[in-house]
């Protein structure tokens, strides 16, 4: 399919050319024309259907741009680059730092946001400090260097591929005033992780290619979360409306409050716990769905399927499907090609 195909030349342009890239953008290949196969027969076009699957797989053009800022930083230290090192143009880490109610951070360092007593932005760990700004209200941070080596690498399915080695950077805290409301997050980090604690916000965006994302003790309103290859998993989380496309990575989530919780994985596990929820709509290539709720299933609309696997419904075990028509409005759909899906019903005492 000439636009899935263009996607993919996009993104591997900037591999070097041998066996395992090729199998792995071969896989993707195959999960993108399965999900553009999967939007047609719900009776999508042509036209909706490609753009739904290249959203669902992240923009190419930010893919690209971020390898790309990864294997530029492999390139070696040239005596133009040190002495011409970004500098902060605003004081980092310290008690007089300007308030803020957007953040936009695009960087290849881990990244935590958190609460604590005042704004404030810390930049550790690295060689070329990050620019940081903050105007009409949005804090922005981009760029920076570490100072040591990591392989960046990615999976699919099984098929781990190490491309290249990067400059991993360090590490970038941005802590608001406890009880402050963000409007608008946007994290986007390569070979690096993501940390989210005791914040409240309106609009979330997470992208990391080959890192972890953790959070804890948070209320989003809506929730965008994109990776590539890493795990990422819920403690004590509230969202209306939560969205993730995960290739490769597990997924764990306990004590989760959502109304709209949908999540498509490509290869990894599954296993979340709900308080409480309106829908939830979850589906994995390979790997299994383990889904536990104090919520009453047996007043939920349930749809369960799977090509090859088992299914476990409140210790009701079937195979292939499992349907039921619920009374109070609310809705749970599992549906995995290979691997087991169980959906557990604990009583609350």
């Amino acid at each position: 399919m000439d636009e899935i195909n263009e996607y993919l030349d996009k993104v591997f342009s900037v591999f070097p050319v041998n066996e395992k890239t090729l199998t792995a953008k071969a896989e993707l290949g195959q999960m993108m024309e399965d999900k553009y196969d999967d939007l047609i027969s719900e009776g999508k076009t042509h036209t909706e259907a490609i753009k739904e699957t290249i959203d669902e797989f992240g923009d190419p053009d930010e893919l690209k741009s971020m390898f790309e800022e990864a294997a530029g930083e492999n390139d070696g230290d040239s005596e133009t680059e040190r002495a011409s090192a970004p500098v902060a143009p605003i004081p980092v880490g310290t008690h007089g730092f300007p308030a803020f109610s957007r953040i936009s951070i695009a960087t290849a360092a881990d990244i935590k946001i958190k609460t604590g007593e005042r704004y404030d932005v810390i930049c550790d760990g690295f060689k070329y400090s990050p620019e940081v700004s903050v105007e009409n209200g949005t804090l922005t941070i981009h760029g920076g260097k570490g100072d040591h080596k990591s392989a960046l690498g990615f999976s699919f399915l099984f098929i781990k591929v190490n491309v290249f080695e990067v400059n991993k950077s360090g590490e970038i805290t941005v802590t608001v005033p406890v009880g402050t409301r963000l409007s608008d997050i946007s994290l986007s980090t390569g070979n690096c992780d993501i940390k989210i604690s005791h914040i409240n916000a309106e609009n979330v965006s997470l992208k990391t290619l080959a890192g972890d994302i953790k959070l804890r003790k948070s209320q989003i309103d809506n929730l965008n979360i994109s990776v590539t290859a890493g795990d990422i998993s819920f403690k004590n989380f509230e969202s209306s409306r939560t969205n993730i496309n995960a290739v490769s990575g597990d997924v764990k989530g306990e004590n989760i409050v959502a109304d709209t919780f949908k999540m498509s994985t490509v290869s990894g596990d599954s296993l979340l716990s709900f308080a409480n929820y309106k829908r939830l709509d979850i589906s994995a290539t390979s790997g299994d769905i383990k889904l536990s709720t104090t919520q009453n299933i047996w007043q939920s609309d349930i749809q369960v399927s799977t090509i090859s696997g088992d299914i476990n419904v409140g210790g009701r075990k079937m195979l292939r499907e499992y349907i039921q028509d619920g009374t109070d409005g609310s809705s749970i759909s599992l549906r995995t090609v290979s691997g087991d899906c169980t959906l557990d019903y604990e009583e609350s005492e």
